[in-house]
């Protein structure tokens, strides 16, 4: 093999370790965001899961009971056993306008990233009226 066959080769060998590292470095790159983002999808799939669970909870009380003190409290309740980090659960409730007797029951849930950014809010309302006389 002659010697400047040999400096070719060296230069082929550098070249790839080149376009190798690139390629390493973007895949790195992309799982990175990848778990990011699945780890943000996650978050957001458990605070739905969450406000559905108050929401039913809120709409499983007897019409008599369904005042914001007691959703309130309820929300505190669940606030203490809160499953995403600095997570922040609201409860609010609105009387309906109108001819209707109903009440409008909104649950929003926040909180934050692993950096400490803000997400969400996450809001679930649903309404409730008086059963038809």
């Amino acid at each position: 093999m002659s010697l400047r066959r040999r400096g070719y080769l060296l230069i082929e060998l550098g070249i790839a370790v080149v376009i190798l590292g690139s390629l390493m470095t973007v895949v790195a790159t992309m799982l990175i965001h990848a778990s990011h983002w699945r780890r943000e999808s996650q978050n957001r799939a458990l605070a739905a899961l969450e406000a559905s669970s108050l929401l039913e909870q809120c709409v499983g009380l007897p019409r008599s009971e369904v005042t914001q003190e007691k959703l309130t409290a309820l929300a505190q309740a669940r606030q203490a056993e809160a499953l995403l980090p600095d997570e922040s659960v609201d409860v609010s409730l609105q009387d309906a306008l109108g001819a209707a007797k109903g009440q409008r029951i909104a649950v929003e849930i926040r909180w934050k990233t692993p950096t400490g950014n803000p997400q969400g809010p996450l809001r679930l309302a649903t309404w409730i009226f008086d059963p038809p006389r």
